[in-house]
Formats: C-alpha cells, sequence, structure tokens
C-alpha cells in the first residue's frame, strides 16, 4: 500500500519511462497493480485492478504487487 505518485514512480521506473510521461500513468484509490519479472525483464501485468475481482493465483516468476 502507497501513495499514488511513490507506485506511478516505481512503475515509470520498471518500464523505463522518461520522468515526463508519470502523469501518464492513472492510479485509483485501492486498486492493485502488478509487475512480473521474466528473466530480469519487468512486464506489467496489471494496472488499476479492482481487488474485489481478484482471485488467488500461482505464478513461477517473480511478482511485485501494489496497491493505492
Amino acid at each position: 500500500m502507497a501513495h499514488g505518485g511513490v507506485i506511478r514512480a516505481m512503475i515509470a521506473v520498471c518500464l523505463e519511462m522518461p520522468d515526463e510521461a508519470i502523469f501518464r500513468l492513472d492510479q485509483r484509490y485501492g486498486s492493485v497493480n502488478v509487475v512480473d519479472w521474466l528473466d530480469g525483464s519487468p512486464i506489467l501485468r496489471l494496472l488499476n485492478a479492482d481487488p474485489a475481482l481478484l482471485t488467488a493465483g500461482e505464478s513461477g516468476s517473480s511478482r511485485l504487487y501494489s496497491s493505492a
């Protein structure tokens, strides 16, 4: 759980986005974001998901969850 700005910054760094593009990422309150790392490369799997709609799953990759 973090402030939307922190989550935007984290996602922007993972995706190597330029600093001026950070506010192009919408962050809703209470949303869930998922970044997977596969072979050292980040993949944005989920952005702004409603946590009530998510189900638990298994993955063999490294995964970062964040919640705004």
